[in-house]
């Protein structure tokens, strides 16, 4: 038996409706506009853009479910009020991180935003929050100075060359890390930056250099800042020598087995050793 193709009741596009009559797109644009009502019945000219392009992406459903979110909801709402600015500032006090960057995306590609870069926003965005949970307020500007003056600055010069990379931020969130550590570590000492010795910096370094030794640009930091007198900053070597090739492996085996003037303790000789242990 034929069934009849449906169409939609407002586009009349031949194909399954997906709610009261509606297809996937046409639902999707009745949502949109009423979430981006300003409260005169129209869209603020701003998302105008925005919403011709969103709802027309290829996967309604999907649209339609995402709008549907609380939070996202929520966002779309304050951004439809015409007394709301649609800044990259106004998007930095939303929440969850992950929904805000989807949207400041949308917002970009559809040039209703400036191009800003993706990385550098979202190290911004995290450092906000990881100085908000520094509960001392000396060690909380302390590090604020460094990670404005310092790493957000160097963050800043790489994206004049072209975009910061996941790799950059994830570098420097270490180092600031690093920095909030080192401080409540020095705290607990009972010493602060003015009276860090070198013995305290040895202490820090002694038996974990390789997980720490991203403190050094906190302390050289801090030292040129006369924050702290200068110290020695400990440097040991963390990358892997050069493998030897495997002619160069067989030739020490070779002596290994041949040669009779290298030593051999009694306790550590191999089954196969031609010489007989003394008694």
């Amino acid at each position: 038996m034929n069934i009849p193709p449906l169409a939609c009741d407002n586009c009349g596009t031949e194909g399954w409706r997906y709610r009261r009559g509606l297809c996937g797109p046409c639902a999707l644009t009745a949502d949109l506009r009423a979430v981006l009502d300003n409260g005169d019945g129209a869209i603020r000219p701003e998302l105008l853009p925005f919403f011709e392009g969103f709802r027309t992406m290829t996967n309604p459903r999907a649209g339609i479910q995402w709008i549907h979110r609380l939070h996202v909801h929520q966002m779309l709402r304050t951004l439809a009020d015409p007394a709301t600015p649609i800044t990259h500032e106004t998007l930095d006090e939303m929440s969850p991180w992950r929904s805000v960057t989807y949207l400041r995306d949308l917002l970009m590609l559809h040039g209703v935003l400036p191009r800003a870069d993706r990385h550098l926003i979202l190290f911004q965005r995290w450092l906000r929050d990881a100085l908000t949970a520094v509960s001392d307020p000396d060690h909380r500007q302390v590090t604020t100075r460094f990670a404005t003056w310092h790493v957000l600055h160097r963050l800043r010069r790489f994206a004049e060359r072209g975009p910061v990379t996941g790799k950059q931020t994830d570098s420097v969130r270490i180092e600031v890390r690093q920095a909030i550590a080192f401080l409540s570590w020095l705290s607990q000492r009972d010493r602060e930056l003015p009276n860090c010795g070198q013995a305290d910096i040895d202490a820090w370094y002694a038996g974990a250099y390789t997980a720490r030794r991203r403190t050094h640009a906190f302390l050289r930091w801090a030292m040129r800042a006369k924050l702290m007198s200068r110290m020695t900053l400990p440097h040991q070597p963390t990358t892997n020598p050069a493998p030897i090739s495997q002619h160069q492996r067989l030739a020490v085996l070779r002596r290994l087995l041949t040669d009779e003037e290298i030593p051999c303790s009694p306790g550590s000789r191999p089954p196969w050793c031609c010489s007989t242990p003394s008694h």
